[in-house]
This record gives structure tokens, C-alpha cells and sequence, in this order.
């Protein structure tokens, strides 16, 4: 994420997590910069930020988390794993981060209010609430 580009009230609640180093900041580098342009001169249809998390990926050989179709498609081609919002969540409730019941609730949060444009697969997001027990949402 670039965090110049949260809102203050965000940026101040990831303060903590900074500071604690639970979560790193990198700072892009003028060459990698140019790597990054390189990025969106091949791909103009790709974002700045998605040209800048699919190259950090690149360079860290970390995996790049997104749920964005073309960011998702041109990553496999270029051999970074990918993973998804649904994966994530899918994680967070195997390892009891979350309960099904509250992840179920961000889910659909997620869906309807946080980014109604996210486009997750309907039936993929239906199975989860039914496994996470959630039998009354109403999703898409």
C-alpha cells in the first residue's frame, strides 16, 4: 500500500504496528522507480499502486495480495504467487484470527459497504458464509 495515500486517521492507526515493526514501510528507491514506470509503460491499463505492488513482489519474492482481475492475470503471468481477499480470510479464520461468525461479517462488509465495486465471486463468498454459519446475509 502507499501510505502517503491513506487518510491521516488511517495512517495514525497503522502508527502502532510501524512502530512496533509488526508492519515494515519500504521506501522505493529512483531506480526502482524506473522499474516501476517500466512496469506501467508495459501495462498502462495497471494503476501506479498496482504497478508498484506487483514490482515490490517482484523484487522481494513475496507474494502479491490482490483481488484485481488484470493486477491478478498479468502477476501469474510473470510467475508472482497471487492471492486474494478471499484467501485472506480464509486464513485469518484457519488460524483463529477471526471467528467464521465475524469473518463472515467483514466479509460482507467488505462486499457492500467498504468497496462495492471489489467484484469477488458470489457463489465463492456464499459458500463461505454457509461454512462460517452465516445463513442470512444477502451478498450481491
Amino acid at each position: 500500500m502507499i501510505l502517503e495515500e491513506l487518510f491521516d486517521e488511517q495512517q495514525e492507526a497503522l502508527l502502532p504496528y510501524i512502530e512496533t515493526k509488526q508492519l515494515k514501510v519500504d521506501v522505493f528507491s529512483a531506480e526502482d522507480l524506473l522499474e516501476i514506470w517500466m512496469i506501467r509503460a508495459a501495462k498502462p491499463n495497471l494503476s501506479e499502486q498496482d504497478c508498484s505492488a506487483l514490482y515490490h513482489a517482484q523484487k522481494t519474492g513475496a507474494a502479491l495480495i490482490t483481488s484485481d482481475n488484470l493486477l491478478r492475470k498479468f502477476a501469474h503471468s510473470i510467475n508472482i504467487e497471487v492471492h486474494g481477499h478471499l484467501w485472506i480470510f480464509d486464513h485469518m479464520v484457519n488460524a483463529d484470527i477471526l471467528s467464521g461468525e465475524t469473518a463472515a461479517k467483514k466479509l460482507m462488509e467488505l462486499c457492500n459497504v467498504v468497496n462495492p465495486r471489489l467484484g469477488l465471486p458470489k457463489q465463492e463468498c456464499q459458500r463461505r458464509f454457509r461454512l462460517w454459519g452465516d445463513k442470512s446475509n444477502d451478498y450481491m
